[in-house]
């Protein structure tokens, strides 16, 4: 499955959404005009990220620096939280991340469940985060825990801008 972007524009905020894999063939969207409000990059749907995606996505996001709005991530799942703590420039300084998934799993019957954590109601910007590291698994029974070395997942929101 390649690549889909669907933006859609509200007023001054302008939403791309991002749909499948990035990848070598992907092509990401230019903006004829600088964005004044805010850009929301809607990230629920991008599956796979490769090398070269990500090449294109960093050298896609260096070009954004002409915005005169803010640039936020949303829904940001976790191939996505996995770049923006690997690589310099994945996530820009001026750019921050609103929502995140956090992926969980049941040891007793293998059920994968991600949460959608959101900036305002899970955590804030003084990076604290308040949510179950387990739960009721809703197939068995038994215990849904965290699917991540915590440590390593969050240390995003150690950035200023994040």
């Amino acid at each position: 499955m390649s690549l889909k972007v669907h933006i859609t524009t509200e007023g001054s905020d302008v939403t791309i959404a991002f749909e499948g894999i990035l990848d070598e063939t992907s092509r990401l969207p230019e903006l004829s005009e600088p964005v004044k409000g805010e850009l929301r990059l809607d990230l629920e749907k991008l599956t796979l990220i490769n090398s070269m995606g990500i090449h294109k996505w960093i050298t896609w996001m260096r070009h954004r620096t002409n915005m005169q709005g803010s640039m936020v991530l949303v829904n940001c799942r976790p191939v996505v939280i996995n770049q923006i703590n690997i690589l310099r420039g994945f996530l820009p300084d001026y750019a921050r991340v609103d929502s995140f998934f956090v992926p969980y799993s049941c040891e007793n019957c293998g059920f994968d469940e991600k949460l959608l954590l959101k900036r305002g109601v899970e955590y804030d910007d003084q990076r604290q985060v308040q949510f179950a590291t387990e739960k009721a698994c809703p197939s068995c029974g038994g215990v849904l825990g965290l699917d991540i070395m915590h440590d390593r997942y969050f240390k995003f929101m150690n950035r200023k801008s994040a």
